[in-house]
């Protein structure tokens, strides 16, 4: 199996990714997603797409060369699960550790929300002290509604 990345960076050949020139161009695409919540692949356009499996390629690449990547040094992903998932939890802490960042977790007990405060309150509030949110809800329509609070 053969799969052409992008001529200039990369192409892929089985497990093989080789040629890569320069960095992947979602770093420069990677602003246009700040502010955004994305619930999923259809929120996002064909470009910026291409660009994010670009740049988990190239990432892949340089991880394997053992070559440092810290491009969320100082960034805190928070991370919001009502209902625990040891896959999807690790799968993050790992990836933000392997770039440099950090991320902390929050389960159902810790939260205020059997305390009255809304979805919307708890995103807002966790907007100010991370970079990013990772959310898992047990109902898509509480997603949307925490979504509708974070910034």
């Amino acid at each position: 199996m053969q799969i052409a990345i992008d001529p200039y960076c990369a192409m892929a050949t089985g497990d093989q990714v080789y040629s890569w020139i320069d960095e992947p161009s979602a770093r420069a695409a990677a602003p246009v997603l700040r502010g955004r919540s994305v619930l999923s692949d259809l929120d996002l356009s064909r470009a910026e797409v291409d660009a994010l499996v670009e740049t988990a390629l190239w990432l892949k690449i340089q991880r394997e060369r053992a070559q440092p990547h810290p491009y969320l040094a100082g960034k805190t992903l928070g991370m919001l699960f009502q209902h625990p998932s040891t896959r999807t939890r690790n799968a993050f802490q790992a990836g933000m550790e392997q770039l440099g960042g950090h991320a902390t977790f929050l389960g159902a007990r810790d939260l205020q929300l059997t305390r009255g405060e809304t979805l919307p309150d708890t995103a807002q509030i966790l907007s100010r002290f991370v970079e990013g949110i990772a959310a898992r809800f047990g109902a898509h329509d509480d997603l949307i509604v925490f979504m509708g609070g974070a910034s």
